[in-house]
Protein backbone atom coordinates (compact mmCIF):
# COMPACT_ATOMS: atom_id res chain seq x y z
CA UNK A 1 0.00 0.00 0.00
CA UNK A 2 1.17 3.08 -1.13
CA UNK A 3 1.23 6.04 1.79
CA UNK A 4 1.56 10.03 1.27
CA UNK A 5 2.28 12.01 4.19
CA UNK A 6 1.86 15.99 3.91
CA UNK A 7 3.53 17.97 6.71
CA UNK A 8 1.04 21.38 7.37
CA UNK A 9 1.62 23.32 10.78
CA UNK A 10 3.69 20.72 11.98
CA UNK A 11 1.26 17.76 11.60
CA UNK A 12 2.03 14.85 9.34
CA UNK A 13 -1.21 13.60 7.65
CA UNK A 14 -1.06 10.50 6.30
CA UNK A 15 -3.07 9.22 3.56
CA UNK A 16 -3.67 5.51 2.58
CA UNK A 17 -3.80 5.73 -1.60
CA UNK A 18 -5.38 2.33 -1.78
CA UNK A 19 -8.10 0.27 0.28
CA UNK A 20 -7.81 -2.53 2.91
CA UNK A 21 -8.23 -5.40 0.96
CA UNK A 22 -10.80 -7.88 2.39
CA UNK A 23 -8.90 -10.24 4.22
CA UNK A 24 -7.07 -6.96 5.75
CA UNK A 25 -9.94 -5.61 7.27
CA UNK A 26 -10.15 -5.96 11.46
CA UNK A 27 -12.12 -9.16 12.72
CA UNK A 28 -15.44 -8.17 13.90
CA UNK A 29 -15.74 -7.74 17.69
CA UNK A 30 -17.25 -10.20 19.93
CA UNK A 31 -20.57 -9.92 21.35
CA UNK A 32 -19.16 -9.85 24.87
CA UNK A 33 -17.38 -6.15 23.35
CA UNK A 34 -20.73 -4.69 22.30
CA UNK A 35 -21.87 -1.83 23.92
CA UNK A 36 -22.55 -0.93 26.74
CA UNK A 37 -20.07 -3.67 28.37
CA UNK A 38 -17.42 -2.50 25.90
CA UNK A 39 -17.52 1.33 27.47
CA UNK A 40 -17.75 0.00 30.90
CA UNK A 41 -14.90 0.04 33.42
CA UNK A 42 -14.17 -3.18 35.08
CA UNK A 43 -14.28 -1.82 38.04
CA UNK A 44 -17.61 -0.38 37.89
CA UNK A 45 -18.97 -3.24 36.45
CA UNK A 46 -17.67 -5.18 39.63
CA UNK A 47 -19.00 -2.95 41.89
CA UNK A 48 -22.66 -2.82 39.94
CA UNK A 49 -22.39 -6.99 40.02
CA UNK A 50 -21.65 -6.90 44.14
CA UNK A 51 -24.95 -4.85 44.37
CA UNK A 52 -26.94 -7.13 42.42
CA UNK A 53 -27.04 -5.42 39.30
CA UNK A 54 -26.36 -6.38 35.30
CA UNK A 55 -25.07 -4.71 32.59
CA UNK A 56 -28.50 -5.14 30.65
CA UNK A 57 -29.90 -3.18 33.79
CA UNK A 58 -27.89 -0.07 33.25
CA UNK A 59 -29.59 2.86 30.72
CA UNK A 60 -27.85 4.43 27.68
CA UNK A 61 -30.15 6.85 26.59
CA UNK A 62 -28.42 9.76 28.72
CA UNK A 63 -25.24 10.23 27.46
CA UNK A 64 -22.92 9.72 28.97
CA UNK A 65 -24.63 6.93 30.25
CA UNK A 66 -22.28 7.00 33.60
CA UNK A 67 -19.68 9.22 35.58
CA UNK A 68 -17.03 9.10 37.79
CA UNK A 69 -15.49 10.91 40.43
CA UNK A 70 -14.88 10.81 44.16
CA UNK A 71 -18.26 12.18 45.24
CA UNK A 72 -17.10 11.14 48.66
CA UNK A 73 -14.14 12.97 49.22
CA UNK A 74 -12.24 9.44 50.42
CA UNK A 75 -9.64 9.77 47.32
CA UNK A 76 -10.84 7.00 45.38
CA UNK A 77 -13.07 6.35 42.02
CA UNK A 78 -16.87 6.38 42.46
CA UNK A 79 -19.32 5.82 40.03
CA UNK A 80 -22.72 7.07 39.01
CA UNK A 81 -25.17 5.31 36.64
CA UNK A 82 -28.36 5.37 35.38
CA UNK A 83 -30.39 2.21 35.38
CA UNK A 84 -33.89 0.16 35.67
CA UNK A 85 -34.01 -2.26 37.78
CA UNK A 86 -37.34 -4.08 39.34
CA UNK A 87 -39.66 -1.64 39.12
CA UNK A 88 -37.57 1.55 39.48
CA UNK A 89 -35.58 3.93 37.11
CA UNK A 90 -33.28 6.37 38.79
CA UNK A 91 -29.87 7.11 39.00
CA UNK A 92 -27.44 5.02 41.29
CA UNK A 93 -24.38 6.46 42.84
CA UNK A 94 -21.47 3.24 43.43
CA UNK A 95 -19.04 3.90 46.03
CA UNK A 96 -15.74 2.60 45.87
CA UNK A 97 -16.10 0.89 49.34
CA UNK A 98 -18.79 -0.64 48.00
CA UNK A 99 -21.83 1.09 48.92
CA UNK A 100 -24.48 2.38 47.50
CA UNK A 101 -27.08 5.35 46.99
CA UNK A 102 -30.17 5.66 44.83
CA UNK A 103 -30.71 9.25 44.14
CA UNK A 104 -34.80 8.99 43.77
CA UNK A 105 -34.56 7.41 46.79
CA UNK A 106 -34.14 10.59 48.84
CA UNK A 107 -37.51 12.44 49.25
CA UNK A 108 -35.34 15.47 50.27
CA UNK A 109 -33.26 15.29 47.35
CA UNK A 110 -34.44 17.26 44.49
CA UNK A 111 -33.17 17.82 40.92
CA UNK A 112 -34.14 17.99 37.54
CA UNK A 113 -36.94 15.13 36.81
CA UNK A 114 -36.32 14.91 33.53
CA UNK A 115 -32.09 15.48 33.47
CA UNK A 116 -31.06 16.18 29.23
CA UNK A 117 -27.22 16.56 30.76
CA UNK A 118 -25.43 15.69 33.56
CA UNK A 119 -21.47 16.61 34.88
CA UNK A 120 -19.25 15.97 37.42
CA UNK A 121 -18.11 19.13 39.23
CA UNK A 122 -14.99 19.21 40.27
CA UNK A 123 -14.76 19.66 43.97
CA UNK A 124 -11.36 22.39 42.94
CA UNK A 125 -13.92 24.16 40.82
CA UNK A 126 -16.03 27.28 43.24
CA UNK A 127 -20.10 26.70 43.71
CA UNK A 128 -21.40 30.51 42.99
CA UNK A 129 -24.23 31.52 45.15
CA UNK A 130 -27.33 31.09 43.75
CA UNK A 131 -30.56 33.04 43.30
CA UNK A 132 -32.49 30.09 43.31
CA UNK A 133 -31.56 28.96 46.64
CA UNK A 134 -32.98 32.48 48.26
CA UNK A 135 -29.68 33.88 49.63
CA UNK A 136 -28.24 30.08 50.91
CA UNK A 137 -24.94 30.07 50.83
CA UNK A 138 -22.81 28.29 48.04
CA UNK A 139 -21.61 25.08 49.63
CA UNK A 140 -17.96 23.81 49.85
CA UNK A 141 -17.75 20.68 48.18
CA UNK A 142 -14.99 17.99 49.84
CA UNK A 143 -15.99 15.43 47.26
CA UNK A 144 -16.74 15.98 43.33
CA UNK A 145 -20.51 16.96 42.60
CA UNK A 146 -22.78 15.93 40.22
CA UNK A 147 -24.46 18.56 37.74
CA UNK A 148 -27.86 17.76 36.84
CA UNK A 149 -29.40 19.77 33.72
CA UNK A 150 -32.77 20.14 32.03
CA UNK A 151 -32.05 22.11 29.02
CA UNK A 152 -33.91 25.52 29.07
CA UNK A 153 -35.74 24.89 32.46
CA UNK A 154 -33.33 24.53 35.62
CA UNK A 155 -30.40 22.40 36.89
CA UNK A 156 -29.36 21.64 40.37
CA UNK A 157 -25.82 20.29 41.54
CA UNK A 158 -26.10 17.11 43.94
CA UNK A 159 -23.09 16.40 46.33
CA UNK A 160 -22.06 14.39 49.04
CA UNK A 161 -22.09 16.42 52.86
CA UNK A 162 -20.49 13.70 54.62
CA UNK A 163 -23.63 11.98 55.53
CA UNK A 164 -26.18 12.13 52.12
CA UNK A 165 -26.53 13.43 48.97
CA UNK A 166 -27.86 16.87 48.95
CA UNK A 167 -28.95 19.63 46.25
CA UNK A 168 -28.20 23.03 45.58
CA UNK A 169 -30.00 24.76 42.79
CA UNK A 170 -28.26 26.71 40.04
CA UNK A 171 -30.98 27.70 38.15
CA UNK A 172 -35.26 27.54 37.95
Amino acid sequence: MKRIARVTLGVVFCFATESLAEGARPAPLPESHTAPAMYLPPDLKELWEKAGGTVKEIKTELNPFYLSGDFDGDGRRDYVIWARRKGWTGFVVLFANGKQARLDRDEQLTYPGTTDYWYVHSRHLPVKASPAEDGKPAPKLEGDALLFIKSEASSALVYWNGKRFVSYWQAD
